[in-house]
């Protein structure tokens, strides 16, 4: 999977929260749509990795931004693309075409 993606990462002091927090955005190198099946697998080795830390998931949709996953949500909010993404009334269907991971 890391062959068809762009990865940036960098840390940064949270404003509000008063830590560090790292910031984890991935591109497809072909500029066309993440599938959202990986963005799970994205997010599960995450949190794999980093046990003790927690999870929020923001993407970039046709749409704009918005927010797929929150710190204190579990990653069972994501469900499908049909479920989650097409199923929102406030977005309605979309592509997402980058995903920000912050893990604090």
């Amino acid at each position: 999977m890391s062959g068809i993606y762009n990865k940036f990462s960098e840390v940064s002091k949270h404003k509000r929260l008063n830590r560090q927090v790292k910031t984890i955005t991935v591109v497809k190198k072909d500029k066309t749509q993440m599938s959202v099946a990986d963005i799970l697998i994205m997010s599960d080795t995450l949190l794999e990795q980093n046990p003790k830390k927690r999870l929020m998931i923001k993407v970039l949709s046709d749409k704009g931004f918005f927010q797929l996953k929150g710190y204190n949500d579990s990653m069972d909010s994501i469900k499908t693309e049909e479920e989650y993404i097409l199923g929102r009334e406030e977005i309605g269907e979309t592509g997402i075409y980058k995903v920000t991971f912050y893990l604090t």
